[in-house]
């Protein structure tokens, strides 16, 4: 594998680190004008169902994001291209934003934000192509496989929709993940890329 991020990679990173920044500068504002509010609601604005997976409500929700981005988007990127990558990544965005559209009533005063549901599209991508393949961790002495890496991250997000107040919208956002891993599986099946 060679070296450094990958240009659609690089893109995403710099664009998540813009709107966080921006966001910032602006607080009230960014949030009304780029976080995804329900179409039936007055905050609504048809570009949102794009810049939301952009957005991020804290230097954590960010740096987990870009982290996870960089680790399994480049090695994605690397193998499917640029093209495929980014239909991959915006595939699953839209997928959570169509759900968030039809599951959170039209009333609901909050905005969805975070490349989370994109990134969880990645993550279940990379879930259906490297199964096997090994990580190996800073803190834990043995490497780890991807479906179990992978596994436990998402069970951590099935936990905080069960027990700790994440409720339809964690289960809305693991939807990203699901979009993510049957393009890969159709992909693969196919074997078109």
């Amino acid at each position: 594998m060679g070296g450094g991020l990958t240009p659609a990679v690089r893109t995403l990173l710099i664009l998540n680190i813009i709107f966080f920044f921006g966001t910032l500068s602006m607080p009230d504002r960014g949030l009304s004008l780029f976080g995804y509010y329900h179409p039936g609601g007055s905050y609504f604005q048809p570009w949102q169902v794009l810049t939301y997976s952009f957005m991020h409500f804290s230097f954590r929700h960010l740096f987990i994001n870009t982290f996870n981005l960089c680790i399994f988007g480049t090695m994605l990127e690397m193998d499917l291209g640029a093209e495929r990558f980014s239909f991959l990544y915006l595939s699953s965005a839209f997928a959570v934003a169509l759900c968030f559209y039809f599951l959170i009533p039209a009333g609901y005063p909050y905005p969805l934000i975070g490349s989370t549901a994109a990134i969880n599209g990645l993550m279940g991508a990379y879930l259906a192509y490297y199964p096997n393949r090994e990580f190996h961790l800073f803190f834990f002495p043995h490497p780890i496989k991807v479906k179990y890496l992978i596994g436990v991250y998402f069970l951590f997000d099935i936990y905080a929709a069960l027990y700790e107040g994440g409720g339809i919208i964690q289960w809305i956002l693991l939807l990203g993940a699901l979009m993510g891993f049957a393009i890969a599986t159709t992909w693969k099946k196919n074997q078109s890329y």
